[in-house]
């Protein structure tokens, strides 16, 4: 008789990190073979090699999914094991479902559904849940339990939480954890590091944990509690680690462990007792205590079990419900309200429990050990039912689930995909009528092997065919060559085998793909050089890059001459649309053949930014130089020896990742074979992701042909240093220096710029950092909606498929006069102070929260401008509804000088004017940072009819480097008189204004509360050791540096941590003192890390006129933590007291310093975290928009607007002027585009009547006519 096989996942996937967990699998696998003599055990594992083995268990790699696809299809059962597997403190990702980065609840929930869709008996064992916080969390778990015949949970919250999943109450029942059938008293072994332990024990189980909470507050409380209790009972205290360091969040036991023991008097008490120890050893401890404190539930369990008092630090619920299942709930203290006090208290109510107590815990366990039975018993009623066992899942949960799983569904099997397809599909919603498309390209599969090619342009064309299937149309590829029959992830590939050629267009294949294509509804050519042929009048063609911008091909091509340039013509002139993937396709094919301009679109290429994301922790080994490129000449095979030669001696890696033509591969294998530091790879696309990940630096080499780089993207969206060549449309997306550097398609200035990132850290972190940024402004949402547009406008999917926020943007926008809602829609044009990319601050917060709320903002930028006689702007996107707008100028000036010249002022206006008009700014304010701008804003604003709006963020008549230029000065007076509305950040600033106006708006600075209380990150400052002072921000002429010096002097045991750029300050006193740690300019991204570590905060500035006005942004942002400031008394700071202490000079600093170093009040850290939620960006933009609508709305200032709009009224008949030279102009495209259809259908006509069926067909008809006629 066939043994039965039980497929497990869970607590056991990946227990050997965990004693926990680890007890789990052996609980389950001890009740499975009392309960099932012979049941043979595997585990979804992603355990170390040997480790379920040793056990006489089998593992199937959780990243394996044909072995998991296998294991399932032949196991007799499926079952969730143990623990606490369904919770989201970490988010949830159900588009990961059955991929290879499936972990958690998506791992689960794919088990499940797969197992259902073979039919196979699934149930969970022993499982607990919560927190499920997130709708995702949600709906991952509902997908794992719904298919589930039976639940047995382990206690009474999960079984309340899993009713709330909508599982039917009939297959719930309530069991115990499966560790309460070991009694850990009997285990005889105790670790090395109990010997010779004095009496009494303390076991303490103690984990990681910063979610919602600051560890260094309970971390300190317990600290104070456990020196309170060895002071009174001695003893010794044993600290237990549950959990191995492992690259998960929070689960370090021993760093926790060290962080207390380092907060403690009597530290010399304590013992560690390591993760590395078995976990039975672990158990033993506890369960011999005298007493035992625990946030690890398992470490609770342990103990209790054993029969000691146990006092339980509640950081998730299941801790708590642990100690209501066993009859001590007031024993749970929560972790976030408690005080070392409590602690303490509850530790002697513990010690000084009775025998009685004790065997009350010990008896208790024997009661839940029989509960626990049910789960054995439960197993067995699932091995009993017949197969195939399958139950229908809810209607709402498929449709809700079904589009998420398109997201990476590259990297899901087919089977899978087809798995789930029948799983999920009975509840589909009506299917459209299916709609045919061909889609040609050059390979997308081997010539002669047939196997899948893995490059930018097949999953371009793979991701497009997916969306076009989620859209409703049947898509079928065609390439040129190639075997028959083939697929492409599902896609049927045919072969063309057309011979006829000129140069690069491929005539003979573009002509069999137009015969064989007519079936279909629509076409679609991936590969430009296919449709200079015959084609048909309404297809689309993709264009990659301009590929003509080089001579690097043999004589075959026939680059620039007429023939070769008739056939350029034919393809952009003639088809319906063109659509560019990047910005200098555009504009080149539009200056050589201007008719084909109405043709052109552009969609930017896309990257995956969740497939593609920055590693977790810091990059191991020597640092890897990435060159992910197809081998091909124009991108730069034969440059990669002399890059190579020029980086000797640099100590990296250098990694080729691509496939391509064998004549350059050949090159590169030779290369390699003479220089061991090059490796060669290709990989499918779900490994691409792991190749970039462990890549610090990232070369795009292209000396010719570049469109809009995926791979580029791909590399900024991993968080790498890109450095590329400034050709085609690589310098759309890389800025030199802001997020890459950028040279030109050389060796030597590539490898220059590679030893420039290898030995500038601070330049490489800062490029990784904007470089990701960059790449989530190029979403594969955005790419998407932009094809989905697209196809709407050309009726390929019916209009109702628009979205519900497109309709609401076709709708006009509300003229002036018109604005009835506070809702109703402007934008904002931001007159800057600073580039974008400059240290963060309040004109990024202000502009980042007004287009967070949908507001479209566009950023001009200084010092950077465009030649004059061609554009009159350009834009950058910078964010979500964030544009950088480069104006043209007629020559260089200072912004900070006051005045723009006058020839400037023009160019300035006409970029403006231009802006308006192509992006359609109807309502919009004008917000100035800087009144050098008056006279260009204050324009604009009327004859554009925005509201002039003034910021005045710091008090300039006293401010360093601006005091002294009166031209700003007076330009500043001006402004504020004009504008309609003035806002500024202190009351300095409102008393210095007041006499001018009475409606000034007092708008402070504020925090991003979300961004630095959650604190998260690596730890900056591995290797400083607490007390930190820290500081970050400018260090300035008014950073008072003689007063950190003498503190920092008089307190060497303290680390001053100072962090920011120096201007015009002497720090030469500081920069000597050995606990001082000058670290520069660190990005606004891992200052919440450096926070973190702060044990004070400090704003050391001096107190003069040039301070008294600052609103200083540091304070709101420390108030984030909770952490206590030092500072001295400003003006503007004052009114925070007590919230900051307060001292003039170097003795009262330091009083406040060593006073906020030893403070112990939880109600002051509440008090400034309650400050700071009071006071964030949100909150400030508000009061903005509040009083910018209010502005525009009262009797009292409709002055300004009727001013506004006559304003507008004067500029009608120039806009009608111009309305009539564009509809002109727009006639003449049309008819131009109509020639071109009828030269289309000229031709299709030409080809029909030299075809042998038209031939046939006319020979046919003649004889029918002669033979009438006799």
């Amino acid at each position: 008789m066939r043994k039965a096989r039980i497929l497990l996942a869970g607590a056991p996937t990946g227990c050997w990190s965990n004693a926990g967990d680890e007890a789990i699998l052996e609980a389950l696998a001890e009740g499975f073979e009392e309960a099932i003599p012979g049941v043979r055990l595997a585990v979804v594992s992603s355990n170390p090699a040997g480790f379920l083995e040793s056990k006489g268990i089998a593992a199937i790699p959780y990243a394996d999914l044909e072995a998991i696809e296998v294991a399932i299809a032949t196991s007799d059962l499926l079952l969730l094991g143990g623990g606490s597997i369904f919770f989201d403190y970490w988010g949830a990702e159900p588009e990961t479902l059955l991929t290879s980065r499936h972990e958690g609840l998506s791992l689960w929930a794919g088990l499940a559904l797969l197992a259902s869709a073979r039919g196979v008996p699934f149930g969970a064992v022993g499982v607990g849940l919560g927190p499920l916080e997130s709708a995702d969390g949600r709906l991952l778990s509902s997908l794992a339990l719904a298919p589930a015949r039976l639940l047995s949970l382990r206690d009474a919250e999960s079984v309340r939480l899993v009713a709330e999943l909508r599982v039917p109450e009939t297959r719930i029942r309530l069991a115990a954890d499966p560790v309460v059938r070991f009694d850990p008293r009997t285990f005889v072994d105790l670790p090395v590091e109990t010997e010779g332990a004095a009496r009494p024990w303390l076991g303490v189980a103690l984990r990681q944990w910063e979610h919602g909470i600051d560890p260094a507050l309970w971390e300190a409380a317990v600290a104070t509690a456990l020196d309170q209790h060895l002071a009174t009972y001695g003893g010794t205290l044993f600290f237990v680690a549950m959990h191995r360091a492992v690259p998960w969040p929070l689960a370090d036991d021993a760093a926790a462990a060290t962080r207390v023991a380092a907060r403690m008097v009597h530290d010399d008490a304590c013992r560690y007792v390591p993760a590395t120890r078995p976990w039975r050893e672990r158990a033993a401890v506890l369960a011999r205590s005298d007493t035992a404190l625990a946030m690890r539930l398992h470490g609770a369990l342990f103990a209790l079990a054993g029969g000691v008092p146990t006092v339980g630090l509640v950081y998730d619920p299941k801790v708590r419900g642990l100690f209501a299942s066993w009859g001590c709930p007031e024993h749970a203290l929560s972790l976030a309200d408690t005080t070392s006090g409590e602690i303490a208290h509850a530790l002697a109510r513990a010690h000084a429990s009775s025998d009685a107590d004790r065997c009350a815990l010990r008896a208790r366990r024997v009661e839940l050990a029989t509960r626990e039975q049910e789960n054995a018993n439960m197993v067995r009623e699932l091995l009993a039912l017949p197969r195939p066992v399958t139950l229908q899942i809810p209607a709402d949960l498929t449709n809700t689930f079904r589009p998420r799983l398109r997201k990476l569904s590259a990297m899901r099997p087919m089977q899978l995909s087809a798995a789930l397809d029948s799983l999920l599909g009975e509840n589909s919603e009506e299917a459209r009528p299916i709609t045919r498309v061909a889609i040609l390209t050059n390979r997308l599969l081997d010539w002669q092997t047939g196997e899948p090619c893995y490059g930018g342009a097949e999953r371009y064309a793979l991701e497009l065919a997916r969306l076009f299937t989620e859209l409703g149309l049947d898509v079928t590829f065609f390439q040129r060559g190639g075997p028959e029959g083939g697929e492409f992830f599902g896609f049927p590939v045919v072969p063309l085998a057309g011979e006829e050629r000129f140069s690069e267009f491929e005539t003979g294949v573009g002509a069999e793909f137009f015969e064989r294509s007519w079936s279909f509804d629509h076409v679609l050519y991936l590969m430009p050089n296919y449709a200079s042929g015959p084609i048909r009048g309404d297809a689309i063609v993709v264009c990659h890059g301009v590929w003509w911008d080089h001579d690097l091909y043999d004589d075959r091509f026939a680059f620039r001459s007429p023939e070769w340039t008739e056939h350029l013509r034919r393809v952009f002139t003639r088809p319906r649309r063109v659509v560019a993937v990047d910005l200098n396709s555009l504009n080149v094919v539009r200056a050589l053949f201007p008719e084909a301009a109405p043709r052109l679109r552009r969609i930017p290429s896309w990257v995956d930014v969740d497939l593609f994301r920055p590693p977790n922790g810091s990059r191991p080994g020597p640092p890897l130089v990435l060159f992910p490129r197809r081998a091909e000449i124009v991108r730069g095979t034969r440059l990669v020896a002399p890059i190579l030669a020029a980086l000797a001696g640099c100590g990296v890696r250098f990694r080729w990742l691509g496939d391509g033509y064998e004549e350059e591969l050949e090159r590169l294998r030779a290369v390699a074979a003479s220089d061991s530091r090059l490796e060669l790879t290709s990989a499918p696309f779900e490994v691409m992701p792991t190749h970039y990940r462990e890549a610090e630096i990232c070369v795009i080499p292209t000396v010719g042909s570049e469109g809009l780089s995926l791979s580029c993207l791909e590399a900024m969206a991993s968080g790498c240093a890109v450095v590329a060549t400034d050709v085609g449309g690589l310098g759309e997306l890389v800025q030199h220096e802001v997020n890459g550097l950028l040279c030109r398609p050389d060796a030597e200035e590539i490898a220059a710029a590679v030893r420039r990132c290898l030995d500038e850290p601070e330049l490489r972190d800062r490029l990784q950092i904007a470089a990701r940024a960059t790449a989530e402004r190029h979403s594969l949402d955005r790419w998407r909606e932009g094809w989905r547009r697209e196809l709407v406008d050309l009726g390929w999917i019916p209009a109702r498929d628009r979205s519900p926020k497109e309709l609401i943007s076709m709708q006009p926008t509300p003229q002036l006069p018109a604005r009835t809602s506070r809702d109703d829609p402007w934008d904002v044009v931001c007159f800057s102070i600073i580039n974008w990319e400059f240290r963060w601050q309040r004109p990024q917060q202000i502009a980042t929260e007004l287009a967070r709320r949908g507001r479209r903002v566009f950023y001009l930028r200084n010092g950077e401008y465009l030649p004059p006689g061609g554009p009159a702007f350009e834009l950058r996107p910078l964010g979500e509804n964030i544009w950088e707008v480069v104006l043209a100028a007629s020559e260089p000036f200072n912004i900070y000088d006051g005045e723009i010249p006058s020839g400037t002022r023009k160019l300035f206006l006409a970029g403006l004017r231009a802006l308006a008009t192509e992006q359609e700014i109807d309502r919009a304010i004008a917000l100035v940072d800087l009144a050098t701008w008056t006279p260009v804003a204050e324009e604009a604003a009327n004859t554009l009819g925005w509201n002039l709006v003034y910021d005045c963020m710091d008090d300039w008549a006293t401010f360093p480097g601006i005091a002294d230029k009166p031209t700003l000065l007076a330009r500043e007076r001006e402004l504020v008189t004009r504008a309609s509305l003035v806002v500024v950040s202190s009351g300095t600033i409102h008393e210095r204004w007041a006499p001018l106006r009475d409606d000034l708006l007092l708008l402070r600075n504020a925090a991003d509360f979300d961004h630095f209380h959650g604190c998260a990150g690596e730890d900056p400052l591995p290797d400083v050791k607490n007390p930190i002072a820290g500081y970050f921000g400018a260090i300035a002429s008014w950073f008072d540096v003689n007063l950190v010096s003498a503190v920092a002097t008089a307190r060497p045991d303290v680390t001053f941590v100072l962090i920011g750029e120096v201007f015009d300050a002497e720090i030469d006193a500081l920069a000597s003192l050995p606990n001082v740690l000058l670290l520069g300019h660190q990005p606004y991204e891992r200052l919440p890390a450096f926070l973190r570590r702060f044990d004070v905060c400090l704003v050391p500035f001096e107190v003069s006129s040039a301070t008294a006005g600052m609103d200083v942004v540091k304070i709101y942002e420390y108030f984030c933590s909770g952490k206590p400031v030092v500072a001295t008394p400003i003006r503007e700071i004052v009114h925070l007291a007590p919230l900051v202490r307060l001292a003039a000079d170097a003795a009262g600093f330091l009083h406040e310093l060593d006073a906020a170093l030893t403070e112990d009040d939880p109600a002051a850290v509440l008090a400034r975290i309650h400050h700071a939620k009071e006071n964030t960006w949100a909150r400030r933009v508000d009061e903005m928009e509040q009083e910018t609508y209010d502005r525009t709305t009262r009797s009292d200032v409709g002055h300004y607007r009727a001013l506004a709009v006559a304003r507008r009224e004067m500029g009608t008949i120039a806009r009608e002027r111009d309305t009539l030279r564009t509809e002109l102009e727009t006639s003449r495209r049309e008819l131009a585009a109509l020639a071109g259809e009828i030269d289309a259908l000229r031709t299709e006509l030409r080809t029909i009547h030299s075809s042998r069926l038209w031939r046939s067909a006319n020979l046919y008809w003649r004889l029918r006519r002669f033979l009438s006629r006799r």
